[in-house]
């Protein structure tokens, strides 16, 4: 515990800079914002309109920024194919993300969140030795445990926010177990190509590949006949989303993963729950039970503890 307590500051050092700040920020408004709009579009169609819009906003700052930067994913087949796979991943991912939040809410989304956490380090430390050095500590697998069991006690009090409409919490469960296994791999992707391209130029290319994968599938499964019944402001109010979530949710993340590397990037989904929290019930009037407030808690401790580095195991 004291351990713990002493590791508190030098979390808050990372957490407090400007562009950590507003991350935390941004993410934890945009889960409302997809738990909205997951209520009005079918997953893929909603991915595509998103995808696409934000893949336009991309191209034009990536043109006026990194122009030159276009051409390196055609010039490197390595490259290339890992960019072609990260965008099948994304698609994957939002499409069971976006399902899970219809099926259980804005809060659910960001403390599942969280879980991605330990799970993305275990994976990068069969593949980095900087992650492997982290997972070898007990604390780490102690931590993963206590975070685990609050999953399970948050789960356990899922009557409070089932749907009027019904829907099927433990399949939002579902999704959101198979969606963090994913976005960790996703980690992995970003962080091999590292110097390599700019994440402007990597969130182009995966918003663009996963817009069009969704629009294949929105094809085969005439889903996109549902656009046409729905308003022009819902249309651009969705597309308007999807810029924001590129941005925030792709661009920001990529970054923040090259440039501060995944534990930080780990470190500061911590207090997404948070964010999200406070304006889900702003803005969609989104309610806790009790027992779910606390059992959001051993989640938030243990993903810390799991995080948190020995003294003696730092490198010098």
């Amino acid at each position: 515990m004291i351990k713990l307590i002493v590791f508190l500051p030098h979390f808050c050092v990372y957490m407090l800079s400007y562009y950590n700040f507003f991350y935390i920020l941004f993410i934890g408004a945009g889960f409302p914002l997809l738990r909205y709009m997951s209520q009005h579009f079918d997953p893929n169609s909603n991915n595509m309109v998103r995808f696409f819009a934000g893949s336009v906003v991309l191209l034009l700052y990536g043109i006026y920024r990194y122009r030159e930067q276009f051409v390196l994913i055609f010039q490197d087949k390595n490259l290339f194919w890992r960019v072609i796979l990260l965008a099948i991943l994304m698609s994957t991912n939002m499409y069971l993300f976006m399902l899970g939040l219809t099926n259980t809410n804005a809060v659910t989304g960001s403390i599942f969140s969280v879980l991605a956490m330990p799970l993305a380090l275990l994976m990068a430390a069969l593949f980095y030795a900087d992650e492997r050095q982290r997972v070898i500590q007990p604390q780490f697998y102690v931590g993963t445990i206590i975070a685990v069991i609050g999953s399970f006690l948050f789960i356990s009090f899922r009557h409070k926010i089932t749907s009027d409409n019904g829907s099927d919490f433990i399949l939002g469960t579902i999704c959101f177990i198979f969606a963090i296994v994913i976005q960790a791999a996703q980690s992995l992707i970003i962080k091999s190509v590292k110097g390599r391209l700019h994440a402007v130029i990597i969130s182009f290319y995966t918003a663009l590949l996963a817009g069009i994968i969704n629009l294949i599938i929105c094809i085969h499964t005439h889903k996109l006949v549902q656009l046409a019944s729905v308003s022009e402001g819902l249309l651009i109010a969705l597309a308007l989303a999807g810029i924001y979530g590129i941005v925030t949710g792709m661009m920001m993340s990529f970054h923040i993963v090259q440039t501060q590397g995944i534990v930080i990037y780990n470190m500061l989904q911590l207090l997404v729950p948070v964010a999200a929290a406070f304006f889900a019930y702003i803005f969609l009037h989104e309610k806790m039970t009790l027992g779910q407030i606390f059992s959001a808690f051993p989640i938030i401790a243990g993903c810390l503890w799991a995080l948190k580095q020995d003294d003696k195991n730092k490198p010098s």
